[in-house]
């Protein structure tokens, strides 16, 4: 079982939220990093973890949590990857 997990929606009409998703997990897959996609369109408990993780209790897909670990959301993921430091924001050893 992966630590990493990605919380997402696989029912928005908002394009930037899929964009920002589809972005997410193609740039882990292609660092081969695995990790488990959290669908929580499936049940509002699975948002209401999402945004108790992020503290922040408007806090939208994709979101990420390594453990029990909150890593950060999109904006943070792609500052990560511009700076070099995506590991350490992964929280990956």
């Amino acid at each position: 079982m992966c630590g990493l997990r990605v919380y997402s929606t696989s029912i928005t009409g908002s394009r930037k939220i899929k964009s920002r998703q589809s972005e997410v997990m193609r740039i882990l897959d292609g660092m081969r990093i695995q990790y488990q996609l959290v669908d929580i369109s499936q049940d509002n408990a699975l948002r209401e973890e999402m945004r108790t993780l992020a503290g922040n209790s408007k806090a939208t897909p994709p979101q990420i949590v390594n453990g029990d670990q909150y890593c950060g959301d999109y904006e943070l993921f792609v500052e990560a990857g511009e700076q070099n430091t995506r590991q350490e924001f992964l929280k990956l050893p």
